[in-house]
This record gives structure tokens, sequence and C-alpha cells, in this order.
């Protein structure tokens, strides 16, 4: 059947129970990933001969660890793993409880969360303001790097992740609330190889943008 968005992440049938991560199924086919993807079917992934980059369970949690180049990134958690990979990208600057519960609530839909965080020359595009970001691209990958939900982040300096998602081919594709999942970067990518594209609901109150306002005094 056709692919489609998911809005309420417990609700997934891959979530498990009590929203905890589904437990990853046995396979001896490399690549091989259990779980629901589009109407209870795994989602595809070119098969491969050789055996999986490594287990989630095995990645360090140090967040220097998981800072990884785009390479890197690609070898870690790209089409060879034997896990469900969560992929999400933002620019995280000024991190707040909003991110966290976002990336939490991520995490949950698979086996290992890869995040994706905007480089300072992409951010200042997306045009948040002059003076933004804040926070230069090195320290906020860091911070969210720091966080236990993420397991591995890497820089792009594209407008988009959609690149990045085609050289990834995520399992899941998550966004925050504030988008529709038709509007999402490489969501057609991820849809057409039979994952999912998901939105996480924003928590009421909690982003940079108020943040700045409070600060500055016209909030």
């Amino acid at each position: 059947g056709p692919a489609r968005a998911v809005t309420n992440p417990a609700r997934w049938a891959g979530a498990g129970v009590d929203g905890q991560p589904p437990s990853r199924p046995r396979s001896d086919r490399p690549g091989q990933v259990g779980g629901c993807g589009v109407d209870g079917q795994p989602p595809s992934r070119p098969r491969s001969d050789r055996p999986a980059v490594t287990e989630p369970e095995d990645f360090p949690r140090a967040p220097d660890a998981k800072l990884l180049s785009r390479a890197d990134a690609v070898a870690r958690f790209g089409p060879r793993r034997a896990f469900r990979l969560v992929f999400t990208n933002g620019c995280f600057d000024l991190l707040h409880r909003g991110h966290v519960e976002y990336l939490d609530r991520s995490r949950r839909m698979g086996h290992a969360l890869l995040v994706a965080v905007n480089t300072d020359a992409s951010a200042r595009r997306l045009r948040k303001g002059a003076d933004r970001p804040f926070v230069p691209e090195r320290d906020r990958a860091t911070v969210v790097a720091a966080l236990e939900s993420v397991d591995g982040v890497t820089l792009f300096d594209e407008d988009t992740p959609e690149a990045l998602v085609a050289e990834l081919r995520p399992d899941v594709l998550v966004k925050g609330g504030d988008y529709t999942a038709g509007a999402v970067a490489g969501g057609a990518l991820v849809k057409a190889w039979g994952g999912v594209v998901a939105t996480v609901p924003l928590v009421e109150g909690r982003s940079s943008t108020a943040l700045v306002e409070r600060i500055r005094g016209s909030g």
C-alpha cells in the first residue's frame, strides 16, 4: 500500500511497548531490518554480502566520539547497517527542552538516531536573523551529541539534508510538528524505499526564537 506519514510516534507500529524502541529481530542476512515500515512490512534496503558496520549498543557515548564527518556518518549509519535508523536535522541553536523532548521521541522510533546539524553558513541562509546562529556549528553539534538519545551527529552545508538522506537511506525521517509530512526535505525519497516520514508535536512555548525574544525583552 502507499507510504503514510506518522503524526503520533507512540502509535507507530514499530515503536514497541510503552514507547520503547522495538526489539531488534535476529537475522542471518546482513542488512536485514525487522519491524514495521509501511503497512507492516520491513523497510526495503539494498542488500550486501558484507556484514553491517556495527550494532547501536556498541556505539561510543562520549559527545566527541559521536561527532562524525559525513563519510564516517555514512559508513556507520548507511545502507549496510543491520538496525532501524532514525534521521532528523536542524540548527539546534540555543538548545532547550523542546529540542530534548523532540530528539528523545524521535529516538524511540528506531534503534539509533542520527542528527544532521546545519553548518553556520547553512543556518544563515535560513534567514532566522542576521545574527543567527548565536552558537558556532561545532559547539551546537557537540551539545546535541551530549544527549543520551542521540547516537551520532554530522554537519551538512546544503540548504536541505536531502542529499545526505539519499546517501544514508534512513528507515524513519522525522521533523517537528511545524512541518507537514509532504514538506519534509527527503521525505519523497524515504517513502520511495518503503520508509516512514514522521512528525513530532512541538512543546508549546519552547523554541529558540521564543528564547531570543525573551532575552531581548520583546516577549
